[in-house]
C-alpha cells in the first residue's frame, strides 16, 4: 500500500538546537498513526511540518506523492483543504459563536458553498461530535471538553482526507478523555479519514491507534502496532511504556 504521507530524513533546528534530526515515517491511507514521546521531543513540530506551516532544514515531506517542502503558497492552501487540525487548546475564536467557528474554514476554503450548504455542514459536524443545536453558544459558555469537541467539529467540517490531532486529551478529565478517544475512532470509521495524533498519553494512544511511532532522540525509534510495541525488545520502547523515560 502506497503511503499517503511520507517524512524522509527530516531535520529541524531552532536557535541552533536540533529538535528533529533524521526523522523518517510513512503514514498509510485510512490508518490512525499515533506519534508518542516525551514533552519537547518535537511531536507538535512534526504536525506543523506535515501541514507546511514550517519547512524542514533538511529532508523531504510528501503528501499524495507531492513534495510539500517545495510547494508554492497556493499549492499549500489547496493541500490544507484536505487536512483538518485539532489544536491542543482548541484554538476557537472567542468573538465568534460555535456555528461561526465551524463555518470559518468553509468560508475560507469553499467560497462556492451557499449559506444553506454551510449551515447544513455545520449542523452535521456538531451532531457527529454529540453537540447538536449548539450553534448559537459562545466559546466562553463551553466546558473544556465541549471546546475540544467543537474544535473537532470544525476540523471535520471540510470533509478532510486527514485529521491531525495535537495532544487531543490534554487538560481533560477522564470522562472527557474517553469521549474524545471514542470520537477519534468514530471519525476514522464514519469518515474514513487518515488520522495522525501526537500525544504523551500512552493510555489514550493504545485505545485509538492502529500503529504507534515513538519519537526519541530527535528521530523515530520504533513503529508498530500496539501489540508489537508491548512485545518489543527495544529498551527505549519498554522504558517509555513503563513510564521510566521522559
Amino acid at each position: 500500500m502506497d503511503a499517503l504521507i511520507v517524512l524522509d530524513n527530516v531535520a529541524k533546528r531552532f536557535d541552533g538546537h536540533a529538535v528533529l534530526d533524521g526523522l523518517s515515517l510513512e503514514i498509510r491511507p485510512g490508518e490512525t498513526m499515533t506519534i508518542i514521546g516525551g514533552s519537547g521531543t518535537g511531536k507538535s513540530v512534526t504536525l506543523k511540518l506535515i501541514l507546511g506551516l514550517m519547512r524542514p532544514d533538511r529532508g523531504r515531506i510528501y503528501f499524495r506523492g507531492s513534495d510539500v517542502t517545495r510547494m508554492t503558497e497556493g499549492s499549500l492552501v489547496a493541500m490544507r483543504r484536505e487536512m483538518g487540525m485539532l489544536f491542543q487548546g482548541g484554538a476557537l475564536f472567542d468573538s465568534l459563536t460555535v456555528g461561526e467557528n465551524i463555518a470559518y474554514p468553509l468560508r475560507e476554503h469553499f467560497r462556492e458553498m451557499t449559506d444553506g450548504e454551510r449551515e447544513g455542514r455545520v449542523a452535521s459536524s456538531l451532531s457527529l461530535v454529540g453537540l447538536p443545536e449548539t450553534e448559537a453558544m459562545m466559546p466562553a459558555d463551553l466546558s473544556g471538553g465541549m471546546k475540544k469537541r467543537v474544535a473537532l467539529a470544525r476540523a471535520i467540517a471540510t470533509n478532510p482526507a486527514v485529521i491531525l490531532y495535537d495532544e487531543p486529551t490534554t487538560g481533560l478529565d477522564p470522562a472527557n478523555c474517553q469521549r474524545i478517544n471514542r470520537l477519534i475512532r468514530e471519525c476514522q470509521r464514519k469518515l474514513r479519514v487518515t488520522s495522525v495524533i501526537v500525544t504523551h498519553d500512552l493510555e489514550s494512544a493504545f485505545l485509538v491507534t492502529d500503529r504507534i511511532a515513538l519519537l526519541y532522540n530527535r528521530r523515530i525509534e520504533f513503529v508498530g502496532t500496539v501489540a508489537e510495541a508491548k512485545a518489543s525488545a527495544n529498551a527505549v520502547v519498554g522504558n517509555f511504556i513503563e513510564g521510566n523515560l521522559e
